[in-house]
């Protein structure tokens, strides 16, 4: 039998001990943040449980609800530094399929 990819646990909602398994911050905030979401736990009561600042809480949740898991994630200082503009994937994806078919045409 091959071995398991990850250690088995015990399930808990002790969210101090939820921190430890954490691997990421963005794990950490949507744990503190889950009851909030999914349950319609008070932001102030999950503060009270977990020591975390209640208006944090409130705004991590309310971005959740607007935005999804993507909210978790912040930009890194490189990301906010860089100034130059980017298209999206998909816009950059359809520009060099436009190109390649012009090249082919041409030919």
């Amino acid at each position: 039998m091959p071995k398991a990819k990850r250690e088995r646990r015990e399930r808990t909602d002790n969210y101090h001990l939820l921190q430890q398994w954490c691997r990421t911050p963005e794990q950490r905030l949507y744990e503190g943040i889950r009851p909030v979401v999914l349950f319609g736990i008070p932001p102030a009561e999950r503060a009270q449980e977990t020591g975390l600042a209640e208006r944090s809480l409130g705004r991590a949740a309310d971005a959740f609800d607007t935005h999804g898991i993507i909210s978790l994630f912040r930009p890194t200082k490189a990301q906010r530094e860089d100034h130059h503009r980017s298209l999206p994937v998909t816009m950059r994806q359809l520009i060099v399929d436009l190109k390649a078919e012009y090249a082919n045409r041409r030919q």
